[in-house]
């Protein structure tokens, strides 16, 4: 019965009987860090948060609407621009090669 006891040792029985331990790897030792910053960040956020979770739910709703709004509305103005902006030309290629001369024709900056 006494041999036993030393079939169930493993490495770390044998290196605390020497005063050693096992290293942890050092993703072992991030993803460690990362559980307990996120369980902690997600207590803060419960304890700290001036809204019930119904409240918060409703207002990043209407922040993703207003954004979604904002987005769309940005796209529908640059597809009007572009439908009224001559073939071959561009209004950023306008401003930046020719100044505006004496009758409204353009001319070449820096021409010769």
């Amino acid at each position: 019965m006494r041999w036993q006891r030393f079939l169930n040792i493993d490495t770390t029985d044998i290196l605390s009987m020497i005063g050693l331990t096992r290293k942890r790897s050092e993703a072992e030792s991030f993803f460690l860090g990362l559980g307990i910053g996120v369980v902690g960040g997600a207590i803060a956020t419960l304890i700290l948060t001036p809204y019930t979770g119904t409240e918060t739910r409703e207002r990043i709703a209407r922040a993703g609407e207003d954004l979604g709004r904002t987005v769309s509305n940005k796209v529908n103005e640059m597809k009007t621009t572009l439908k009224n902006t001559p073939t071959g030309t561009t209004e950023t290629q306008n401003h930046t090669q020719y100044g505006q001369g004496q009758q409204g024709q353009g001319t070449r900056i820096g021409s010769v």
